[in-house]
């Protein structure tokens, strides 16, 4: 668990983790992202020391959403809610509109496209960025997400064609979970 942690840039502290497997957990959240689950335990357990009679307390993570979350800290019979928020989504437009509209030669077209998806943005631009993506790499997981926005934007055909293509490039790749998600988008297409 601590190692997804690590892998989504938080401190962990002394927490134990597998370094060797940052790398693996970031593909798999980056994955993730397009399922819209990914699910990691909601509390943990701090100690003082490594023993039953230690002083423990119980720090939970509930209703956790984009923008907000209740930190709840329990121990004996006291709990405490603490709700955190931050308006990142906000900030990250105005950072990704600067980006994209500058001169840089490589842009993250890719990584707009999916954040403007998921966070119910301009899909127009979504779109663009997507295809933008997808001609410097014709990739199973972009195909997907170009399929997923035009189903959202009410264009079944291109979402169809675009699944079917994602479909057999997953196949390519071996990846199974990509083949799964494009059979359902596209049964719920018909």
């Amino acid at each position: 668990m601590y190692t997804f942690f690590k892998a989504m840039g938080l401190n962990i502290g002394k927490s134990i983790l597998e370094d060797d497997k940052i790398e693996l957990a970031k593909e798999v959240l980056n994955k993730a992202k397009l399922n819209k689950e990914f699910l990691l335990p909601v509390d943990f357990v701090i100690a003082d020391k490594f023993e039953n009679t230690a002083n423990k307390k119980t720090i939970e993570f509930d209703k956790m959403g984009d923008e907000s979350s209740f930190i709840n800290l329990v121990w004996d019979k006291t709990e405490v809610p603490i709700k955190v928020e931050v308006d990142y989504v906000d900030k990250l437009v105005s950072q990704i509109e600067a980006v994209m509209a500058s001169d840089e030669k490589k842009k993250p077209y890719f990584q707009s496209a999916l954040f403007y998806y998921n966070h119910g943005k301009d899909l127009q631009k979504a779109g663009k960025w997507v295809d933008a993506a997808i001609a410097e790499r014709d990739a199973h997981y972009m195909v997907y997400l170009k399929a997923e926005i035009l189903a959202k934007q009410g264009d079944k055909a291109g979402a169809l064609a675009a699944a079917k293509h994602s479909t057999e490039l997953a196949e390519k790749a071996n990846d199974a979970a990509y083949v799964r998600m494009n059979a359902e988008l596209i049964k719920s297409l018909k």
